[in-house]
């Protein structure tokens, strides 16, 4: 299969990322921050991924209408008609449905793979070998293919899927049916799914044709089936924008791992012998860059420094003032312009349950 003809990819930038507060804002969610590289946003890092596979023409981002402008800052090389705006966010399956529902309009033969814009790849090299033969799957049937990751701990933030009997293999990598989804299982659990050598973390890289998608939703999530049949029914047209607001505007969420994964036969896996890392808090941030100042890790503005005294393990994102620690460790500190947050990084996770606080006390400024 020519990868360049008919296979696209579709990026997913919601927004989102409230655990990483104070520097993931609304204004400025951490899809479009250089959390990772003083050098690359993790969407521009996400772009250049799979530009050795797919050309900028066939790629496509799925945003809301308050990062059209800052998406167009960051990717230059994307055409403009390729940045797809919604409203306002509906969750996994709608982004991934109107996603769809364009390119579809622009190629009835589009093979489309799904990335998100905020997660963290290593091995660039498997993770484009198996995309690659996720999309020839893809093009061969009507199959949705998922990715799964081969777990490296009991991670208990995650959904996990069981992967079924091998079909096949493609490009040297084995094709399984999948049994099914778990979402985020306790300790236990998660130990008891690794030893079974049968689960894999769910990272939502689906790569499916663009009318097998359209036709799974219709199926399984019928009130947004519908909402995408009118959508596309009015494409290019003088109230394209006014159809699609009022499709948003009478429409509820809907996840594609619950809506239409768990329910669909045509489900198929592929694992990933790569390292990946959705980096959902600070803590993970932590663990996934390498420390730079003794134990601790200092990220953030190349103008920042760091002193410590008998404290270990720290992450310090900085601005440009010096961030002093004395008898700290396994600490997290951010230091935004104007919010400072300090938590343990084994209570990373509870960040979002500040922001919810945040929005319950008024401070709007602070979001």
């Amino acid at each position: 299969m020519d990868l360049k003809q008919h296979t696209y990819a579709l990026i997913l930038a919601g927004g989102g990322g409230s655990r990483l507060w104070p520097k993931s804002r609304k204004i400025k969610p951490k899809h479009l921050l250089n959390l990772i590289s003083n050098e690359k946003t993790m969407i521009q890092k996400t772009a250049d991924r799979i530009t050795p596979l797919i050309p900028w023409q066939n790629i496509f981002v799925v945003t809301t209408e308050s990062y059209v402008a800052e998406t167009k800052m960051q990717l230059p090389q994307l055409p403009l008609g390729n940045i797809i705006s919604e409203p306002f966010g509906l969750n996994t399956a709608w982004a991934m449905g109107l996603g769809a529902v364009y390119i579809r309009a622009r190629d009835e033969k589009a093979v489309i793979i799904n990335l998100a814009a905020d997660h963290l790849i290593e091995n660039e090299g498997r993770f484009r070998k198996a995309v690659k033969a996720a999309a020839k799957v893809a093009q061969s049937g009507n199959y949705l293919v998922t990715i799964g990751i081969y777990p490296s701990f009991a991670n208990t933030g995650l959904g996990y899927i069981r992967s079924g009997k091998e079909i096949k293999h493609v490009d040297g990598l084995p094709v399984f049916s999948v049994k099914g989804f778990t979402e985020k299982p306790d300790l236990a659990t998660a130990q008891a799914f690794l030893a079974t050598k049968e689960y894999f973390w769910n990272a939502n890289l689906y790569t499916w044709k663009a009318d097998a998608v359209i036709k799974a939703i219709e199926k399984h999530l019928p009130k947004v089936g519908r909402g995408l049949i009118e959508i596309a029914a009015h494409l290019g047209k003088s109230d394209e924008k006014a159809v699609l607001a009022s499709v948003y505007e009478n429409a509820v969420e809907a996840q594609i791992d619950k809506g239409v994964s768990e329910k669909a036969d045509n489900l198929i896996m592929i694992p990933g012998n790569f390292d990946w890392n959705d980096v959902g808090d600070w803590s993970i941030l932590h663990d996934v860059s390498p420390t730079n100042r003794g134990t601790h890790t200092l990220i953030g503005d190349p103008a920042s420094d760091l002193i410590s005294y008998e404290s270990e393990r720290c992450l310090v994102h900085g601005s440009k003032r010096l961030v002093a620690l004395v008898g700290l460790k396994d600490i997290v500190v951010v230091d935004t312009d104007d919010a400072i947050l300090v938590c343990p990084r084994d209570r990373a996770q509870d960040v979002k349950k500040l922001v919810e606080k945040l929005k319950e006390e008024g401070k709007e400024k602070y979001l």
